[in-house]
């Protein structure tokens, strides 16, 4: 209990909530679906790449946003695409960007903000959050539409 403050329960004030979120995203005005399988999460597209918004953590204080290249990589291009992924990681603050394994022949490229909210957070909090994930992330994937692109003319 360093400092006096108790870890076991988040502060009551102003809760990171799966329905605050929704309220961010309507004020927002971009639309979203409930995740029928997992609960406090919602599911967008933005500029047509995939997005999912997840309240999570022990005391629901996380809020992840993370976005999916709307492009899926064979297996063989996983080296280039994580040498494009590292470079953005080591020039850029946001989004953190990686390469996961979708099945057995694809790869799939993610863009992923996550802020901790454990002492409580505004709406414009919220609001800011969710538009530098969204920018920053479709700025990540537009850049590497286009190096994708380049490497794919140079292979040619």
């Amino acid at each position: 209990m360093p400092n006096g403050h108790s870890h076991d329960a988040a502060p009551a004030g102003n809760k990171l909530t799966i329905e605050r979120l929704e309220e961010s995203l309507e004020r927002l005005g971009y639309a979203f679906v409930e995740d029928d399988d997992t609960p406090n999460v919602l599911r967008a597209r933005f500029d047509h790449y995939p997005f999912t918004f997840a309240v999570a953590g022990e005391h629901s204080h996380i809020l992840v946003v993370r976005g999916r290249w709307d492009e899926l990589l064979s297996v063989q291009q996983k080296l280039e695409a994580t040498r494009l992924c590292n470079h953005w990681n080591m020039e850029r603050m946001w989004p953190k960007v990686y390469v996961r394994r979708e099945n057995d022949s694809a790869l799939g490229v993610y863009g992923e903000l996550v802020f901790d909210y454990y002492y409580g957070v505004s709406d414009e909090a919220i609001d800011r959050a969710i538009t530098c994930a969204l920018s920053t992330t479709v700025a990540f994937f537009s850049s590497l539409s286009s190096q994708v692109s380049d490497q794919d003319e140079a292979d040619t």
